[in-house]
């Protein structure tokens, strides 16, 4: 007979199953730990990451420092252990060197600018710009070919009679002053002696008048300089024995009253330099000729002039009555240089 199966015992058998299905369940978990470890292992580089900034301090901290103390003891020293010098002390010389250096600008400074006020009060007339220097001019003293010297003459004193032909007979012109109205003795240019008489170029209306004069009432003398003036170019030339040696650019008179051709000499050279007059500047040459429009000019004949005065901007212009206008600077060199009766050739 068949035995009965004990109910048990058949639950029992099929519980193995059970138990063998978990132990892959245990197999399962095992990866997951496996997963865990590449975690850790990520973290590592970290750790090493942090390692340069430590290896970066320990250097400092090997390098003993070097006690002050054994600098100062040393032989060999003898800057520090001769005289040595605190750093507040050190400090204290530098500024006060400093201070002395700008002391010493500062009086530099102030003797360059009462220096240049100089300058500006004896070359310049009021409101006037900055001067410009003469153009150079290669100075000679070798005659140019065929130049013949000016004869001058200057009244012995007394006042000049002056005739039309070289005799007392003929018609007497005028008489001439022994002094000018500048006070400056009477001095014209020579053109022409003959027979105990001399022919000159009178400083009257009209301009290049001449007529003669008795030899024995003048003294004669020389010169080897000569102004010349050019209406076209603007340019005053000094010429020495019959070559240049100044150049200066200057202003003319306007169309109204235009600067006049002719051939002048010096008779006023004025100095204006201890007080710059605010028309002719810092020096006025008065020469023979007269304007051929004004018959007066402030209070005077309307006799013309070399003069400063001119700004900068007017050289080359025709600004002026019928006067040549100079920079202040280069008609006091002028001036300087000519003596009365130099003759002044005007051309077109």
């Amino acid at each position: 007979m068949p035995e009965k199966s004990d109910p048990r015992k058949a639950n029992s058998k099929p519980k193995a199953p059970a138990a063998k299905k978990k132990a892959p369940a245990a197999k399962k978990k095992a990866p997951a730990a496996k997963k865990k470890a590449p975690a850790a292992k990520k973290k590592a580089p970290a750790a090493k990451k942090k390692a340069p900034p430590a290896k970066a301090v320990s250097p400092a901290k090997s390098v003993p420092p070097v006690p002050p103390a054994k600098t100062l003891s040393m032989s060999f020293s003898p800057t520090k252990t001769v005289s040595p010098i605190s750093r507040p002390e050190r400090q204290r010389l530098i500024r006060k060197k400093a201070h002395r250096r700008k002391i010493g600008a500062t009086i530099i400074a102030a003797v360059v600018a009462v220096g240049a006020v100089a300058v500006f009060l004896t070359t310049r007339g009021e409101d006037q710009k900055p001067t410009l220097a003469a153009k150079p001019v290669t100075r000679t003293t070798t005659a140019s070919v065929g130049f013949k010297s000016s004869t001058i003459a200057t009244t012995t004193g007394g006042a000049l009679d002056v005739y039309a032909e070289p005799s007392t007979t003929s018609t007497k012109i005028t008489q001439l002053s022994p002094l000018t109205e500048y006070k400056f003795a009477r001095t014209v240019l020579v053109t022409e002696q003959r027979d105990g008489w001399v022919k000159v170029i009178l400083p009257i209306r009209p301009n290049n008048t001449e007529g003669w004069i008795a030899a024995s009432s003048v003294t004669l003398s020389t010169t080897n300089y000569e102004i010349e003036i050019n209406l076209a170019n603007h340019t005053l030339v000094l010429n020495d024995s019959g070559k240049p040696v100044m150049e200066f650019p200057v202003a003319l008179g306007t169309t109204e009253t235009p600067t006049p051709v002719g051939r002048f000499y010096v008779t006023d050279p004025i100095d204006l330099t201890k007080k710059l007059d605010p028309i002719y500047g810092a020096y006025a040459l008065g020469i023979s000729g007269y304007s051929e429009v004004l018959t007066s000019f402030r209070g005077g004949p309307g006799q013309l002039a070399i003069h400063g005065g001119m700004w900068e901007s007017q050289a080359g212009t025709n600004p002026s009555n019928g006067c040549i206008r100079m920079l202040n600077d280069q008609i006091v060199q002028l001036a300087s240089t000519v003596p009365l009766g130099t003759p002044v050739v005007v051309t077109a």
